[in-house]
């Protein structure tokens, strides 16, 4: 179509029609490997650009300006004819809406908006992260689906009778407890203990789902990345202070819970100036934790002025059981 005679930077306009609604036209674009449109400009003495001042450029989907650029025949006057080919393949800016052009020097001008053109199948994740991945995997049923977010599988309202790009489109509802492998364990001591700044071993297993806890190292493996809860509980006994006069002392015991090789928690008991013998006090530590796939986390104890050690004689007092506990387990998994 020729461009007419007026003069104006952009006074020529025409809005591009298509055969398909709007949201076919996304659908199609956000669907495709890729997509492309062409626009086709014969020039004689009408630039689209010249001495600085823009006379021409095109609408993009979303209403803005775009300039034409990398121009090479029609930024300059000339009386011979020449055409321009303006090449469009960034899919976020199309379809062309509308096209600006002027005839300022009186030359002559005729412009041709190709059609869109897609081809290909859009790449779609393994898992979807989105109701946008859903659709493009061809889900069209508004409802309710599980998708994966960034740590955990989170539930999602996709409402596809709605544009992705639009508020209504996603709703995230909340997340899913997932869990790849089972990991829960509770083991106790049969024996005392007094070695200091060493991992606390353990002889009983009452439960180890998951084989994650190693008793005789006393240290736990976590199998996948989460969020983990720890909880230990023993019996400090303080021995009786000896010597002809001895002196009342302060006496104290601390269990601390290592992940690889760092304290980071700890948990103490103090005994007062007391000299009498078989002083005992419980001691107690839970904590919660964020751990990577093969984190290391341990029990380990030590001693203070006079200490004492871990009370746990389970042979000589079946009936009471053990004294000395450690369990864990997984709150929650990241994906």
């Amino acid at each position: 179509m020729g461009i007419g005679n007026c003069t104006e930077p952009g006074c020529y306009s025409r809005q591009i029609k298509y055969n398909a609604s709007d949201r076919q036209i996304q659908a199609l674009i956000q669907l495709s490997e890729r997509c492309f449109q062409s626009i086709w400009y014969d020039c004689r003495n009408s630039p689209l650009k010249y001495n600085g001042t823009v006379y021409a450029w095109w609408i993009d989907k979303d209403g803005k300006r775009k300039e034409f650029r990398s121009l090479e025949n029609c930024d300059n006057l000339d009386d011979t004819e020449k055409s321009e080919f303006i090449f469009i393949k960034d899919q976020d800016t199309l379809p062309v809406t509308r096209v600006h052009f002027s005839n300022p020097f009186k030359g002559s001008g005729k412009q041709e908006v190709r059609r869109l053109f897609c081809s290909g199948k859009a790449e779609t994740q393994p898992m979807p992260r989105s109701c946008d991945d859903l659709w493009r995997m061809g889900h069209t049923l508004n409802g309710i689906y599980s998708v994966r977010g960034a740590k955990q599988i989170e539930t999602v309202f996709c409402q596809f009778d709605k544009r992705y790009v639009e508020q209504e489109f996603q709703k995230r509802i909340g997340y899913q407890d997932i869990k790849t492998k089972p990991t829960y364990f509770y083991v106790q001591k049969d024996k005392n203990f007094s070695e200091r700044n060493v991992p606390l071993p353990f002889e009983l297993t009452i439960v180890n789902i998951g084989g994650a806890m190693d008793l005789p190292s006393g240290v736990f493996t976590a199998p996948v990345n989460g969020i983990y809860f720890f909880s230990f509980a023993g019996l400090a006994q303080f021995p009786m202070l000896t010597g002809p006069d001895p002196v009342p002392v302060q006496r104290e015991l601390g269990a601390n819970l290592h992940k690889n090789g760092e304290r980071i928690a700890i948990s103490q008991v103090n005994i007062g100036y007391l000299v009498y013998p078989d002083n005992r006090s419980p001691i107690t530590l839970q904590s919660t934790v964020s751990l990577r796939a093969g984190d290391k986390v341990w029990i380990q104890i030590y001693i203070g002025i006079s200490g004492g050690f871990l009370y746990d004689e389970r042979q000589a007092e079946v009936d009471q059981g053990s004294h000395t506990h450690f369990n864990g387990w997984r709150l929650e998994e990241e994906i």
